[in-house]
């Protein structure tokens, strides 16, 4: 399987989803659950 870490696009998608989980953090407890899910799992 070919190494994909050192690609820019890997980081930037790696970069993305760690920004959106420190968002998904300051949303309430209901839009944490209900919008945050999928906007995490949108990013993967």
């Amino acid at each position: 399987m070919p190494r994909t870490e050192h690609l820019p696009i890997y980081k930037s998608a790696y970069d993305l989803c760690l920004w959106l989980e420190q968002v998904v953090r300051g949303f309430s407890r209901y839009h944490e659950y209900a919008i945050g899910s999928d906007l995490c799992d949108g990013a993967r």
